[in-house]
């Protein structure tokens, strides 16, 4: 039977908590900076003529959905 230092539970309990607050963070974070990424990508699709946006098979009403397609349904 092993022999457990006294109080190793909480602090393995707290150090659990821990890791799960910034594992939220940065999951967080990633959501942020990949979201940010795509609205730069919808502004440059945006700032395309319609000409431009039909040479890459995309209307302008579906810029959005295009760009956000792998992550939500639009």
């Amino acid at each position: 039977m092993a022999h457990q230092i006294p109080g190793s539970e909480v602090l393995q309990s707290f150090w659990a908590s821990v890791t799960k607050i910034f594992s939220g963070i940065g999951s967080s974070l990633m959501l942020a900076a990949s979201a940010n990424r795509r609205m730069v990508i919808v502004e440059r699709l945006q700032e395309k003529s319609d000409a431009e946006l039909a040479a890459i098979g995309i209307r302008r009403e579906d810029i959005v959905r295009h760009v956000f397609s792998d992550i939500l349904y639009v």
